[in-house]
């Protein structure tokens, strides 16, 4: 009985030190007055406490806490730093940012927090809920938010898995679209949520057993490389395909962003998507959007500096935003806006292959000179987008249609048939014939076509402007039977300078348009 009195009185006397070593570790804890100015990296001004730490400053909003809120919150940041700095001690390829500086507001939603990677804002609620982790662990190492990074995330915070659960998951097929490490940021947020759980167990798997036998640097430098994903594979008793996209995806960086759904920096293109599940299915759909959109972009500019044309575009230090949203009631579309320095593409519609590579082709194109002119921006922004880089889908649905010769809709496939026949495939298509021949029927006033936008929308140059009365498909028709008479450089060039219709083709504007339409009509007789 003595020998359990005295253990009750030693357990005591523990828990009192230990209590009085945390009150006084708290008491000693510094918390000044004082105000915030705005700066650009954060963009308001408020009263706050300040307190600082192995160099690192932080300030929370002073009428949302109390004292004793921000010793509590700032102990638990501090306690949470240190064991990041335990989990990736030793690491030579990193370094902790010592120029960081924390602010914790009620509302974050009136503040760009986008503005600077040695400035980490936080709203009140991520801070009670535990989810500042993530951004803190990024933002003190000063760290990109790629799945590499994210999977060292979930290492340093020792999250469990199993090993033969998460073999028997990507022994389905269909599972296996989860090694290509885009998920990383989204899965929680977007319609693969159901895999968001199991996503996390094969980071934690992959990069804690990469960092066991290769080092936290190894594991840096090579990331999920086709060969580390197959070795980690074999590890865990499961055969896995290797993926050659798994590389380019590391290179997607997700940003904190208040404003937009993701924020995603790829190189020197940003991309800003609001209202997702209006554009894309999954996030399998919307990662087959961004690597279609680079790799487009690579064949546009090939295909341009084979045409031997200039473009302010080819310059690297030009900036690319993307902004994917849907559209106001007066806004168009899709647009293109060519500043100095930076491209502006807006995408309100779709984010289809025609869409994405004819506001491309834009970019390419350069700034507006003339309103004159603009139609043949557009045409050759079609012709880029129809002909050079044919949609599969698009391809593939009219040439059905050629095929089934469906009564309904003869004004689509009559004069096609007339001239070429019925395309046994989609590789014996000509989307150029098909396109002149839906634009003679249109002016022929057969039924069938109206519903075509590409016929019937204007490109929108205003009705004084030559080129006003063209439709998107005329211009590109029109392009097309320049580029096929005098040469494609000539077009380009006449597009981008000042010069006179006359001066380059040796005749006028309505000339040229004459001959055009007098062309497809002998093609089809």
């Amino acid at each position: 009985m003595k020998k359990w009195k005295t253990l009750v009185v030693c357990i005591i006397l523990v828990l009192c030190i230990v209590v009085g070593w945390i009150g006084m570790n708290n008491n000693s804890i510094r918390i000044d007055e004082s105000y915030h100015s705005r700066t650009d990296a954060c963009n308001i001004s408020f009263d706050i406490w300040t307190a600082e730490a192995d160099g690192i400053k932080y300030g929370f909003e002073k009428n949302s806490f109390s004292q004793n809120d921000v010793k509590g919150y700032f102990t638990e940041m501090q306690d949470y730093l240190h064991i990041i700095d335990k989990r990736l001690d030793g690491a030579e390829s990193l370094s902790k940012n010592k120029n960081l500086e924390i602010y914790v507001l009620e509302d974050i939603s009136q503040v760009d927090i986008t503005k600077s990677r040695n400035t980490l804002i936080l709203s009140k609620s991520e801070v009670e809920n535990g989810e500042y982790k993530y951004p803190l662990f990024q933002y003190a190492y000063d760290l990109n938010g790629n799945s590499k990074n994210y999977g060292l995330f979930e290492y340093v915070n020792e999250e469990n898995y199993d090993n033969d659960a998460i073999a028997e998951y990507l022994s389905k097929q269909d599972n296996q679209q989860m090694l290509d490490f885009f998920y990383a940021r989204i899965s929680d947020a977007f319609s693969d949520q159901d895999a968001s759980d199991m996503y996390k167990q094969i980071l934690a798997s992959f990069v804690t057993l990469t960092i066991q036998n290769n080092g936290i640097d190894g594991f840096l430098t090579n990331g999920f490389s086709k060969d580390q994903v197959v070795k980690w594979g074999d590890s865990i008793g499961i055969t896995l395909r290797a993926n050659d996209d798994a590389d380019n995806t590391q290179e997607w960086f997700f940003m904190r962003d208040n404003a937009h759904e993701f924020h995603i920096q790829y190189e020197n293109t940003t991309f800003l998507i609001d209202d997702c599940t209006e554009f894309f299915e999954s996030a399998t759909d919307m990662r087959t959007f961004l690597l279609m959109e680079k790799e487009k972009r690579e064949e546009i500019e090939q295909y341009l500096k084979k045409q031997g044309v200039p473009s302010p575009f080819y310059d690297k230090n030009q900036e690319l935003q993307f902004e994917i949203k849907k559209p106001q009631s007066t806004d168009a579309d899709s647009v293109t806006v060519c500043k100095e320095d930076k491209v502006f593409i807006t995408l309100s519609d779709n984010c289809s292959q025609e869409t994405v590579v004819h506001e491309l082709t834009h970019a390419y194109e350069g700034q507006e000179d003339t309103v004159s002119k603009r139609w043949l921006k557009e045409g050759f922004s079609e012709f880029v987008s129809w002909i050079v880089f044919s949609p599969e889908e698009r391809v593939e649905a009219f040439s059905q249609a050629v095929r089934e010769s469906n009564p309904q809709a003869e004004a689509i496939w009559k004069n096609y048939q007339k001239k070429l026949g019925v395309p046994e495939s989609e590789s014996d298509f000509d989307m150029q014939m098909f396109i002149d021949g839906c634009l003679l029927s249109y002016w022929n006033g057969f039924s069938g076509v109206d519903d075509v936008s590409w016929i019937t929308d204007p490109i929108g140059i205003g009705d004084a402007q030559r080129g006003a009365e063209l439709s998107y498909w005329e211009a590109e028709s029109f392009v097309n039977y320049l580029v096929d008479r005098y040469s494609f450089e000539t077009c380009w060039t006449c597009m981008q300078d000042e010069s006179d219709y006359t001066d380059v083709f040796g005749k006028d504007y309505q000339e040229l348009k004459a001959d055009w339409k007098q062309n497809i009509s002998d093609k089809f007789d």
